[in-house]
């Protein structure tokens, strides 16, 4: 009996899906403010290509694909573009400046509100050595200095 119920459940379930992809609605979903730019990209990019066409589902559910369709060949790649630096996760470039602790602060707290990673306190205690005799035990109210990163 469960056996039965969830391969009834299942087979709805795909029918479902299968539905949704077939439906004419999905391909006049307007595009989100991302895939715009993206768009605008390759359109500026690649001025010769053209998107393929949907089919659209036939009266009894089928899709028929038109062989009609253009076929795009030698596209160039876009080499004029600068390459973007590599980003670290949880790594943020920091600036130096200073920092007033507050209460309940402590070095590897501070150091990932500034630097994404609670694991660079030792830089932050090195930077200050003359204010920090206790990496343990740090005063509220202390101004220290946060190096840049």
């Amino acid at each position: 009996m469960k056996m039965k119920l969830s391969l009834l459940c299942a087979a709805g379930a795909l029918s479902v899906i299968v539905a949704g992809c077939t439906s004419p609605q999905l391909s006049q979903t307007p595009y989100s403010e991302s895939e715009k730019q993206w768009s605008e990209y390759i359109s500026n990019s690649y001025p010769e290509w053209k998107a393929p066409r949907t089919v659209p589902p036939s009266s009894d559910g089928s899709s028929v694909i038109s062989t009609d369709a253009p076929v795009l060949l030698n596209l160039e790649p876009v080499t004029d573009m600068a390459p973007l630096p590599p980003i670290k996760e949880g790594e943020k470039k920091v600036e130096a400046q200073t920092y007033t602790v507050q209460q309940g602060d402590t070095l590897s707290k501070i150091a990932h509100k500034f630097y994404g990673k609670a694991s660079k306190w030792p830089v932050i205690l090195e930077a200050n050595k003359d204010k920090i005799s206790d990496a343990g035990k740090l005063k509220s109210g202390t101004t220290i200095n946060i190096p840049a990163q």
